[in-house]
């Protein structure tokens, strides 16, 4: 009985374990299942979030480069503006002195707008003067900028209604600088100074442009070379009447390249820069006169900046 009791018992135990074991088979095999299936899903999750994360990543490459792309359009823009701003100043310049050349009413370009002045303005003597470069066109927003240049533009039109007006009269009216080419440059100024040889103060009636041995002397304007002579001051020198008691001359030439008597065009060679005379340097004297009275040169100069002489 004990033996069959032991048996039977075995059995169960037996009989038992297998099923627990096959249960916890069971179990395991549908974790195992759900956690398969968990992680299938997490990884398809990453790989989205992954390419989201790659496509917002190449987004913001490509936003970065659209950035330096436009800092560099700006950068090209802004480049641009300085420089039209420093050509208008130049334009301005120049029709300063066209108009103060004319005999017209000096305009200011924007009357109401006190920002857009700068550069330069005519003083208490005619004289081209120098404006503080903080109210310039330099620091002037691009909308004034445009303001600027269109006042200015209607300003230019006054100013070439004039020129054809008196077209006639300019062809006799010194209007460049009598040396040519680049390479001169101001040696001396119209109006008082020490003398370089006596050491006296004096009246210098005309200015001296210093340039190499040779170079061409021009006429500025049309006329008649009425004089040409040699003295002990001006050496070697021409004299040429122009139009409304207008006549110029030219001394310390080398040599001539025109005679008395002759019709000159502006922009003909009447000599070359020489050292004749009481000079200490090849150098031209260049003198203008209007009515028996000396004028500064350079209100005659249009083509050249005054302080560089360099061509405009």
């Amino acid at each position: 009985m004990k033996m069959i009791s032991l048996r039977k018992w075995v059995i169960k135990f037996f009989f038992g374990t297998s099923i627990f074991l096959l249960m916890l088979s069971l179990v395991l095999i549908v974790l195992t299942s759900l956690y398969a299936n968990w992680m299938g899903t997490t990884q398809a999750k990453n790989e989205r979030l992954n390419e989201r994360i790659a496509d917002q990543e190449q987004r913001i490459q490509s936003l970065k480069q659209n950035v330096v792309a436009q800092n560099k359009t700006v950068s090209r823009m802004r480049t641009k503006l300085e420089k039209s701003e420093e050509e208008l100043q130049e334009i301005r310049e120049m029709e300063i002195k066209l108009r103060r050349f004319l005999d017209l009413k000096h305009k200011k370009p924007l009357s109401e707008d006190r920002s857009h002045q700068g550069g330069f303005k005519m003083d208490g003597d005619g004289e081209v003067a120098e404006i503080p470069m903080e109210n310039s066109t330099a620091n002037m927003k691009s909308d004034q900028v445009v303001s600027y240049s269109l006042t200015l533009k209607e300003s230019l039109r006054e100013v070439v209604r004039s020129l054809e007006q008196k077209k006639e009269q300019l062809r006799h009216t010194p209007s460049i600088l009598p040396v040519k080419g680049e390479d001169v440059w101001m040696s001396a100024d119209f109006g008082r100074r020490t003398n370089p040889i006596t050491g006296r103060r004096e009246m210098h009636t005309g200015i001296d442009v210093a340039g190499g041995y040779k170079t061409p002397i021009v006429a500025p304007a049309e006329g008649k070379v009425y004089r040409i002579g040699e003295s002990r001051i001006l050496g070697k020198y021409v004299r040429i009447r122009h139009s409304d008691g207008l006549r110029t001359t030219y001394g310390h030439l080398h040599s001539f390249a025109t005679k008395k008597g002759a019709r000159v065009e502006r922009g003909d060679v009447i000599g070359y820069m020489g050292n004749t005379g009481r000079s200490t340097g090849t150098h031209l004297h260049y003198e203008v006169v209007h009515n028996s009275k000396a004028k500064d040169p350079m209100k005659y100069v249009l083509d050249r900046k005054s302080q560089t002489l360099s061509l405009r």
